[in-house]
């Protein structure tokens, strides 16, 4: 048997420019993107004579971009530059609504378990709060991690 294989009925074409290849009874996508979401079936064919098995149920694939986070200011605070207290940061992300939980990173290292929530706070009074801060969503229905943020350096201008 060989094996064809069908996205949306339209047979796939088994060459490089699709980034696919086909392996005996398996079909693999090398580089996943959103454009290879949709049903997918596929059907045997004898070898040597033109007989064909029928065509398999669907399965349905959906392929989903991750998020991007991004850091952002608590809506609290108004100005980049402040004097004394603490500055709060807010993991956001983009395009998405289920449930996350957020790391947190300065200086690319993963800062303690206890700051997961999607705000972070510094203090200015004592220059624990130098360095880059950058986050990342976690899900917490199941292993799916978004994009990193681009990094965000608070200033404190009282030095």
């Amino acid at each position: 048997w060989i094996y064809e294989w069908y996205r949306d009925g339209q047979e796939l074409p088994v060459d490089e420019a699709d980034s696919s290849s086909v392996n005996g009874d398996t079909y693999t996508i090398l580089s996943a993107d959103q454009s290879h979401t949709g049903p997918y079936t596929c059907r045997g064919k004898l070898q040597r004579a033109a007989v064909y098995s029928l065509i398999s149920s669907s399965a349905t694939l959906n392929v989903q971009a991750q998020p991007q986070a991004v850091v952002t200011l608590d809506n609290g605070w108004l100005g980049i530059y402040i004097t004394e207290g603490s500055l709060t940061m807010r993991c956001e992300l983009q395009g998405t609504s289920a449930n996350w939980s957020y790391i947190w990173y300065r200086d690319g290292a993963q800062i303690s378990l206890n700051h997961t929530g999607e705000r972070h706070s510094v203090g200015f009074w004592n220059g624990s709060y130098d360095g880059e801060y950058r986050c990342q969503g976690n899900r917490t229905d199941r292993e799916y991690y978004s994009l990193i943020s681009a990094g965000f350096i608070p200033t404190n201008n009282s030095k």
